[in-house]
């Protein structure tokens, strides 16, 4: 307990911490209401039912705010390294793993309370607006309602997305101990997969990046529609990412466990 409260006395303190959790809430709001107050369906008639996934299209923003999700993991994981503290924190700690565990632990619990009222305020937004441009009952777009299984989930998981994109950051971050460098390694993973894809004509190839790339996958908790579109559900392709942040936790403690500081 000692040691988690020492951990979130640091992520408190890490600079720019603050401003970071801020800019995920501020960024997912406002890319909702960018969208949501903007988008309408000229293509549909009054009498036609038009096929969009309003939970997806409010929870755009995610593909940005995760940036600063990544942003705050690196400062978490690898400050302490730049400015040579890892020293007198393992130190105090001789149990490297311990510490480890502790980062993880607070930096996904700072993400999940922020993603969740991000989350939160996006759909509640969206609830309101998206009404005024066509997304009604009477074109097949039910009102987006807590009570809804599928937007649950879609909401939910949105969060869990952000908490594993964070935990992959943390653990890329403990193997390379440089902020540039897991940023800059975590974004290629997260971007170039659908970078790839749009040079890739080979409709296989397509569908294997979109399963195997930690952003595609792990979005594709955000599908409601029925079928889900794309090569792979929504549960599987969380945990895709899931498996990619395992890979990098894993790696990063076997750097913080036998390197020294």
């Amino acid at each position: 307990m000692r040691l988690l409260q020492a951990e979130g006395s640091k992520l408190a303190t890490v600079r720019g911490t603050w401003w970071l959790l801020a800019g995920v809430l501020v960024m997912m709001v406002g890319i909702a209401a960018a969208v949501t107050l903007n988008v309408d369906l000229p293509h549909c008639g009054p009498d036609t039912t038009c096929m969009e996934d309003t939970p997806r299209l409010s929870l755009f923003g995610t593909r940005l705010a995760q940036v600063l999700v990544v942003v705050l993991a690196a400062a978490v994981i690898c400050s302490e390294y730049e400015n040579r503290m890892a020293m007198t924190t393992f130190s105090a700690t001789p149990k490297r793993l311990r510490v480890y565990a502790a980062k993880a632990a607070v930096l996904t619990a700072a993400v999940a309370v922020v993603g969740a009222a991000a989350v939160a305020g996006t759909l509640l937004l969206a609830r309101f607006t998206l009404p005024y441009h066509g997304y009604t009952a009477a074109r097949g777009y039910p009102v987006l309602s807590a009570t809804d299984g599928d937007l649950q989930r879609a909401a939910g998981g949105t969060v869990l997305y952000l908490c594993l994109v964070g935990l992959m950051s943390l653990g890329i971050g403990a193997a390379t101990r440089s902020q540039a460098t897991t940023i800059s390694t975590v974004l290629g993973l997260l971007f170039l997969f659908p970078l790839a894809r749009a040079f890739v004509t080979a409709p296989r190839w397509q569908d294997r990046l979109h399963k195997w790339g930690p952003m595609d996958a792990g979005l594709a908790i955000q599908n409601t529609l029925h079928p889900a579109p794309g090569p792979i559900s929504p549960w599987h392709g969380l945990g895709v990412l899931a498996l990619w942040a395992l890979a990098a936790l894993v790696a990063g403690a076997l750097v913080v466990r036998f390197r020294d500081a």
